[in-house]
């Protein structure tokens, strides 16, 4: 198998929010860091998202939705500071709007219904405020005068993915991180004895692209600028990680190795018919919904990853900003304005596989349910049609953490909070790495080991395998004891 002629201390996979931000934030404190994409730096479901940041509106009923809400609210802390650094580091702004989010009632039983989540929140301690209709029309004097009630959350905010994504490839790209764009993974390695991984393996068939290092390190983006609106059916990637539906491009993998399209090699890599062997002593997989369809683990070494379509609509008011200023939720969507007059409005909830063709019921539903609320948005303009695949685990909480192989670390299953969760998730990722202390009840709400076989939770819970320094084994053995209380 041919072998790549370097190796980093850490291997990313995965290019979106997530991955972005483990990669800059590792490099930052030193490591040397690959990232591989098996598309375009920022391309897939993060390009699509909303941006919301709010925990306090996405708070759901039992066990799994709590510990979701603390790792939200943790998060939604680390915000301000990182869209701050961020900003300095690429040198723009990300979109970062303190508005507050409404939920919003339409008639009697959803008010009935939203009193009972006003009632829940405040049993939480989480900061809310009911409001009359002519009190939320006050706010937002564009909301029909059919309303019957709304829930203010004053501290769920905004931030815009697209600048976000924009300037973390920059900031990544300056600070070192060796970006691999089009490198598909197919599997990750492991040593002889199947209890370490060593790196990953790049699918077969793929082919080097001598341009692809000279587009990076101009900070040109093969499809265009990661922000901007784009036309609704425009020339960027098609099918990818959730990417908005283009008209051309690479379709997605089938059952989804991580990508498809050309590579460009570290310092000369070799390829071959084998694959290329990518090799680290670490690797964070952050591949979203791609992250449960990656081989070459072993049995019970894996989570339960499947992806979650949501179809959304970009939209456009010609005459400028001013229609909403707040993030507004109703029953089956929401809408979150951009500075510029531009809005996003979703998004659907569909168990429908690796499906990324939009259909028409769910976006009519949309724009039904939208123009209730805000009469308004029928004289919004359509920029994109958009489609992305939220990775899902079984119980809707991320997976965060040291799993069942030494040396593999995971950052997935954010379903619907991957904005949200990404500076707490790259904080929580190198402090581990780094063999630094994490707190145990953070690791509890995410443990990745609540998916893993009995035999490798114990090992886990023990402490019995090599780990690269005594601080790390105690991680491990305290995302085991964490992951072990979980499922009991």
């Amino acid at each position: 198998m041919p072998e790549s002629h370097r190796s980093a201390d850490l291997l990313v996979v995965g290019g979106g929010v997530i991955g972005l931000s483990i990669a800059w934030l590792a490099r930052e404190r030193g490591m040397s860091v690959t990232l591989l994409e098996r598309d375009e730096l920022g391309g897939g479901t993060s390009r699509v998202a909303a941006g919301m940041l709010a925990p306090v509106a996405e708070a759901e009923f039992g066990e799994h939705a709590r510990r979701v809400l603390a790792l939200g609210l943790r998060s939604a802390e680390l915000w301000p500071a990182f869209a701050e650094r961020l900003a300095a580091a690429a040198g723009h702004d990300v979109g970062y709007v303190r508005s507050g989010t409404l939920l919003l009632a339409r008639d009697d039983d959803e008010a009935r219904a939203l009193d009972r989540q006003i009632a829940f929140r405040d049993s939480l301690g989480l900061a809310t405020r009911r409001l009359r209709a002519s009190e939320a029309r006050e706010r937002e004097p564009a909301l029909t005068p059919a309303l019957r009630l709304a829930l203010e959350a004053p501290d769920d905010h905004s931030v815009d993915p697209r600048l976000v994504l924009s300037a973390l490839r920059t900031a990544c790209v300056s600070s070192g991180v060796h970006v691999r764009e089009h490198a598909r993974v197919a599997r990750v390695a492991c040593d002889d004895a199947g209890t370490r991984v060593t790196g990953v393996v790049l699918a077969d068939g793929v082919e080097r692209d001598a341009l692809a290092d000279e587009r990076i390190a101009s900070g040109e983006r093969a499809g265009g600028p990661a922000h901007g609106a784009g036309p609704a059916h425009g020339a960027g990637p098609a099918h990818g990680a959730g990417g908005a539906h283009g008209a051309s491009g690479p379709a997605h993998g089938a059952g989804g190795a991580h990508g498809v399209g050309a590579v460009h090699g570290a310092g000369g890599a070799a390829h071959g018919a084998g694959g290329e062997l990518v090799a680290g002593a670490r690797v964070v997989l952050a591949c979203g919904a791609w992250s449960g369809a990656l081989g070459g683990l072993p049995s019970g070494a894996g989570v339960p990853v499947r992806p979650v379509r949501g179809q959304l609509l970009r939209l456009r008011d010609p005459a400028g900003p001013g229609l909403l200023n707040s993030v507004v939720r109703f029953d089956g969507g929401y809408i979150v304005p951009r500075a510029d007059g531009r809005y996003v409005l979703g998004a659907t909830v569909e168990e429908r596989g690796f499906d990324v063709q939009p259909d028409v019921g769910g976006i009519y539903e949309l724009l039904r349910d939208a123009h209730e609320l805000l009469p308004g948005v029928s004289e919004l303009k359509i920029d994109e049609l958009c489609v992305g695949l939220r990775p899902g685990t079984p119980d809707n909480a991320p997976a965060i953490g040291f799993g069942a192989l030494d040396g593999l670390v995971w950052a997935t299953g954010h379903y619907r909070n991957g904005i949200l969760l990404a500076p707490l998730t790259a904080q929580l990722v190198v402090a581990l790495l780094s063999g630094e202390a994490v707190e145990p009840e953070l690791l509890s709400a995410c443990a990745p080991l609540r998916f893993a076989g009995g035999a490798a939770l114990a090992a886990a819970v023990a402490g019995e395998r090599d780990a690269p320094t005594r601080d790390a084994r105690r991680e491990r053995a305290a995302s085991g004891a964490a992951a072990q209380a979980v499922r009991s």
